[in-house]
């Protein structure tokens, strides 16, 4: 994020400080909490780089410390520290003048900030938390005072990273994350120049907190918790800032590398189809480097209020040697640049100029090319739904002008050749049941007294009676699922879709008539039902906590980096190597389901749970969520459960808050990161959040998953829902 050529480093010998130094924080806690076999901390990967430590007496009076106020705490219980993987987290300790003294003798510090964040629990715009403690503030003020080059590490979420400017003799900011297991490796690798920094940012960090557009309301801030009002609409993240003209720390889509790159338009096509723009960049400095290229679009302002630009496409190069140039090609569906419109329940393109832009962060482009449309288009008509059930004052910059664009080329689209999707849906509210022939059926909905939440029509069909048909005979194409399932008897059927949580046992008649034993497995977050393997060989899933690592307590596994820093390496073919080698681990522990990946957006950098999830973008978020399902879900049987479905954005309360959002922002930011997982990947299933929105529970919301919302997964795939408990 920062350097001032002290990067990387050009000493073996360092001084080393910062509780995140000792007390490197690998992973939340909570339910996406992994319990590694081993985990390298900061002061570990330096050692193991060969780096020559000046602070010994520092880092071993921190450990010391932060080792006893571990085993006096009784703050926190069994179930704190063996299933969420909390721990006290101790505040920095003074450096006495002898310390730093012994630590003088090498002329570069590393000063690493650590801070965690959990499930259940929303950060605090407070000392210690968001921003700095005092402590940590003297702490850095004597360092960067005494040694010739400071390096600041940021082993944390979102902080306010102001005190970098403020604070005189910070010459490098390097951001860590939190990066699993291999964290101190990783980061020893960037510093000493063994591998060159190409991640960027998938957040905007602002100079100040108010600044963020939800601040203001989030979560406790405003002492409601009941009702989260999405006041700031689709203006999340850089679409505010750039919007409103405010200056960030660092922009969205920020990094630096250890060289340099230049980058040249070399070609813009555009058509109802697509637009494609090709790239060629360079590198121009004195490493070898991968650089990130990045599409934002502008649209005309009319009826619609549209943000300055939003993120369309990114690409990444491999790596470039001093010298080299690759060229790159960044693609998007042309109705990509529509806007919800609610009156009309569809998505539509305003006549006007759209602005083509490319660069390296949301600050920092240029315009390549215009698209001009000569009239309004309708490129896509969906279901009238997710109405907000309490009116909101919402927050509006205005209309936003772009600059023009002067000497670029002009591309003509005519609304009259674009031919409108019609996405309505078409799905009938039925329900079919299928009874073996012979059978008398009454319907339910004439025979039951019990009102159904969302009454339809039932229709009966008569299936093939296969009273002796077991799921094996399913799977060998003796039989239908239909015949299978009508043969079952109701407490069968009840058992099979409720999973093991409280069930109770029922003995049906054996068909199987052989044993199958099922290999042995950790304590699962849930599970089907496994009453029902040895008479009519259903089999069970086991569903495990995740998504940077199976959450198995008492057992190991591998600690991935968070959500949060995977999605920074803004490489998606390397989230499929990730999904793949997570697939391979559900694959030796027996696991069929992993909770996760995490997609819910970023709206403010305070939610205990952003660690888990991408960014605050939606094409981001969808385009790594897919890449990462398409990994896990090529090792055969395994598959993911993309949550928390839908705007679980803050989790104090979560299980009796309501989302108060608008359809337009649902589904232009807040759904629109799921729809990309589901074309491009096809998960296997989807996990409800435990909110509401709008007024209505998601695990029952109607409009949410049975409508057009839900169109894609209806069509690409048999959904389990997941409601998580």
């Amino acid at each position: 994020l920062k350097n001032d050529g002290v990067l990387p480093l050009q000493t073996k010998k360092v001084a080393l400080f910062g509780a995140g130094a000792v007390d490197t924080i690998i992973c939340g806690t909570g339910s996406g909490y992994v319990f590694p076999a081993y985990k390298v901390t900061v002061q570990q990967g330096l050692i193991n780089a060969g780096l020559e430590l000046t602070s010994k007496s520092w880092l071993t009076r921190f450990a010391k410390t932060s080792k006893e106020a571990n085993k006096k705490d009784k703050t926190l219980n069994f179930l704190d520290k063996m299933w969420s993987g909390k721990s006290i987290l101790i505040d920095e300790i003074p450096i006495t003048d002898g310390e730093l003294q012994e630590a003088k003798t090498a002329d570069t510090a590393i000063y690493v900030i650590r801070r965690n964040a959990g499930e259940e629990n929303d950060r605090k715009a407070v000392r210690g938390d968001y921003y700095l403690s005092e402590q940590e503030e003297a702490n850095i003020h004597r360092v960067a005072a005494a040694f010739r080059h400071t390096v600041v590490v940021l082993n944390t979420c979102v902080i306010d990273a102001g005190f970098v400017n403020e604070i005189p003799g910070i010459d490098a900011v390097v951001y860590l994350g939190l990066a699993g297991m291999e964290a101190g490796n990783a980061l020893a690798d960037i510093l000493t120049g063994r591998g060159n920094p190409s991640g960027k940012l998938t957040d905007t960090w602002a100079k100040q907190y108010s600044d963020y557009p939800a601040a203001e309301v989030f979560s406790s801030n405003d002492g409601v918790t009941a009702q989260e009002d999405y006041i700031e609409d689709i203006y999340v993240g850089y679409r505010w800032f750039d919007s409103m003209g405010i200056e960030p720390l660092y922009p969205f889509g920020f990094g630096l590398s250890y060289t340099e790159f230049k980058r040249e338009i070399c070609a813009v096509t555009a058509d109802w189809n697509q637009v494609q723009v090709e790239v060629a960049v360079t590198n121009t400095g004195k490493y070898p480097g991968r650089d990130v290229v990045q599409l934002y679009t502008s649209a005309p302002q009319g009826r619609l209020e549209k943000p300055y630009q939003e993120l369309k496409a990114f690409a990444k190069t491999g790596l470039l040697a001093p010298g080299e140039t690759e060229t790159v090609k960044l693609s998007f569906a042309t109705e990509d640049l529509s806007s919800f419109d609610e009156s009309q329940s569809a998505y539509i393109m305003e006549p006007g100029r759209y602005l083509i832009r490319v660069g390296c962060d949301s600050r920092n482009t240029r315009v390549a090319a215009v698209i001009e449309l000569d009239a309004e288009a309708v490129t896509r008509r969906v279901s009238d739904v997710l109405r907000q059930d309490k009116p909101m004052d919402t927050k509006h910059p205005g209309k936003v002008f772009p600059v023009e664009a002067e000497g670029v080329g002009i591309i003509r689209l005519k609304a009259a050749q674009r031919e409108t999707v019609d996405n309505i849906s078409k799905i009938p509210k039925m329900i079919t049941t299928y009874v073996p022939e012979g059978t008398t059926y009454t319907p339910y909905m004439e025979s039951n007294p019990y009102q159904m939440p969302y009454p339809c029509k039932e229709v009966v069909k008569t299936v093939r009676h296969c009273p002796n048909a077991t799921f094996l005979d399913v799977y060998h194409g003796k039989v239908t699922m239909e015949e299978f399932v009508a043969s079952l008897e109701p407490e069968v059927l009840t058992r099979v879709v409720t999973g093991i949580l409280e069930e109770s046992s029922y003995e049906t008649r054996n068909r199987l008539n052989r044993k199958i034993k099922l290999p042995a497995t950790a304590q699962s977050s849930g599970q089907t039902t496994a009453q029902f393997l040895n008479s009519l060989g259903i089999p069970v899933a086991n569903l495990f906590d995740g998504p940077a690592g199976m959450h198995i307590v008492g057992c190991a596994a591998t600690s991935f980096p968070v959500g949060m820093a995977a999605a920074q390496t803004w490489n998606p073919e390397l989230l499929r190597e990730m999904g793949a080698a997570y697939g391979k681990d559900m694959e030796s522990f027996h696991v069929t389901v992993a909770l996760g990946p995490g997609m819910n957006i970023h709206r403010d950098p305070l939610c205990g749970r952003n660690f888990e999830y991408y960014s605050e973008d939606p094409l981001l978020t969808g385009k790594t969520a897919a890449a990462f399902t398409q990994g896990v879900q090529s090792i055969q049987g395994r598959g993911v459960a993309i949550k928390h479905f839908a705007a679980n954005n803050c989790e104090l309360v979560r299980n009796f808050s309501s989302s108060n959002v608008s359809e337009r922002a649902l589904r232009e930011i807040y759904l629109r990161g799921f729809e990309i997982a589901v074309k491009e990947s096809n998960p296997m299933t989807v996990m409800a959040a435990y909110n509401k929105v709008n007024g209505r529970w998601c695990s029952e919301n109607e409009m949410l998953y049975n409508r057009d919302i839900m169109r894609l997964l209806a069509r690409s795939m048999s959904v389990l829902l997941i409601v998580e408990r």
